[in-house]
Order: structure tokens, then C-alpha cells, then sequence
């Protein structure tokens, strides 16, 4: 976790029923009345547990505590699927626009997003989370794509990076977790696509904050002239995601 963050379990609760979800119910709620906040931290609500608009009035209660407490940065990360739009979320972001940076969660295009993004009674997220882009589009800050080794993983990672050009968003990409998930094969597809995308980035004038997380090119043993990895070694393979545990974000 980073240490600038001041990270938040707002609830336990999600509209999503994610297929390839394995954190349900696996965390405890944060005390927000308990929290101690060091100086020039910024609070953010946990991504991957639950979603942040399912408590609107506690959501209150933490900006209450950012606007009163000095120490704490006035920014707000919100993770979000963007399937609750009711006025009472309206209202929030309307209120706290100068503070609300918005994580939205999508994985790819209509028919890759709804293969493991659905919620609660089975229906895909799809429709409803780009419709919560485009109206909430000032308030968002990145796309959080998940990529799992069934989706069509080229196809997705641009799709994501088309729409967070066009819209000058963050584009946050990760492999589906655990990683046992995966075989090698598809894995060095999926860094390979995605170095790609971080080449032509790169490359070109205008450009976005790609962030991914785990794994780092530096730590494969064969790459080609590109920086493309060329090859995953037994070694690396647990290197590369485990750290004591926790997830290594570059």
C-alpha cells in the first residue's frame, strides 16, 4: 500500500457480484471515528471490496474529516462501478466537487466487461458504468481495468486506452488475482500487449498516466531491443507479483 495513503474500508457491502472477485467479506470495516491522520496524507476508500457509493451518509461523515483536519490532503479517491447513480450520489459529487477524484472499474468494451463484471442479480455493468463516465466525466480521475486470462486481452487493453485518451483520464491496469489464475504463456501475452501500449504512450504527444500493477520489465531475464519480455523464468514468475505477501506496484 502506498504510505502517503490513508486507506479506507468504508463497508463490506457490493452491488457487483465480479466473477473473478475473491476479497468478499475478507476485510474489516475501517472505524472512520478512530482514525489517526498523519500530516499531508490523502484518505482514499479501498478498491476491490466494496462498493463506495452503496453508504453515501458515511461517505459524508469522511469529508467531514478531510475538510476539518489539516493534516489530510483535500482529495477524495473514490473507487466506484458507477452502477449507483441516484440523487443522493449526484448530490455528493456535486457538493464536493473540488475533493471527489473518481476510480472507475471497467474492463474492456461491452462484451469482454460484462463476461466477469455483473452485479447482484446477474446483469452486466457495462451500459450502465460508460453512461456514469460520460455524465460524471469531470469528477473522474482513472479507469481501473482488470484483465483476466479469458478476456480477449489485446482487444481490452485498448479499448481502455482509447477511452482514457480521448477523456485525459489515469489508466490503471492489473492481471486478475491470484495468480495461479493464469499460465505463462498467457501471461507474457498480457505484458507483452501491454508494454506495447506503454511503448506507443510513450512515443506520441499526447500521452497518459499508465500506472500497473504487478510485475516490472526490469525483472525478466530476456527483453528484446523494444523492452518487450521475451521471457518468464520460474524465478521471476513469483518474484514479479509477491513481495511478503503484498502486491508490488510500480
Amino acid at each position: 500500500m502506498d504510505k502517503n495513503v490513508i486507506n479506507i474500508i468504508l463497508t463490506n457491502k457490493c452491488n457487483g457480484d465480479c466473477k473473478y472477485c475473491y476479497l468478499k467479506n475478507k476485510y474489516e470495516v475501517t472505524d472512520i471515528n478512530n482514525i489517526h491522520i498523519d500530516k499531508n496524507k490523502i484518505i482514499e476508500l479501498t478498491s476491490g471490496i466494496s462498493e463506495s457509493f452503496t453508504n453515501v451518509d458515511k461517505l459524508y461523515q469522511i469529508v467531514e474529516i478531510i475538510r476539518k483536519n489539516d493534516n489530510v490532503l483535500k482529495e477524495l479517491y473514490l473507487y466506484t462501478n458507477g452502477i449507483i447513480d441516484n440523487k443522493n450520489v449526484e448530490n455528493f459529487l456535486i457538493e464536493n466537487r473540488d475533493l471527489v477524484r473518481l476510480k472507475i472499474s471497467l474492463d474492456g468494451p461491452k462484451e469482454e466487461n460484462d463476461k466477469y463484471r455483473i452485479d447482484v442479480y446477474g446483469n452486466g455493468m457495462y451500459d450502465r458504468t460508460i453512461e456514469f463516465i460520460r455524465k460524471y466525466k469531470k469528477y473522474v480521475f482513472s479507469i481501473n481495468g482488470v484483465i483476466a486470462p479469458k478476456h480477449n486481452i489485446k482487444k481490452c487493453m485498448w479499448f481502455l486506452y482509447d477511452l482514457c485518451l480521448k477523456n485525459d483520464f489515469t489508466l490503471l491496469i492489473v492481471p486478475m488475482l491470484p495468480v495461479k489464475k493464469w499460465n505463462k504463456k498467457k501471461l507474457l501475452y498480457y505484458y507483452n500487449c501491454l508494454d506495447k501500449i506503454e511503448l506507443i504512450n510513450l512515443n506520441q504527444e499526447k500521452s497518459i498516466r499508465l500506472i500497473r500493477i504487478c510485475g516490472d520489465i526490469t525483472r525478466y531475464k530476456e527483453v528484446d531491443k523494444y523492452g518487450i519480455i521475451q521471457k518468464i523464468d520460474d524465478y521471476t514468475w513469483e518474484e514479479a507479483f509477491f513481495d511478503n505477501n503484498n502486491w508490488i506496484m510500480i
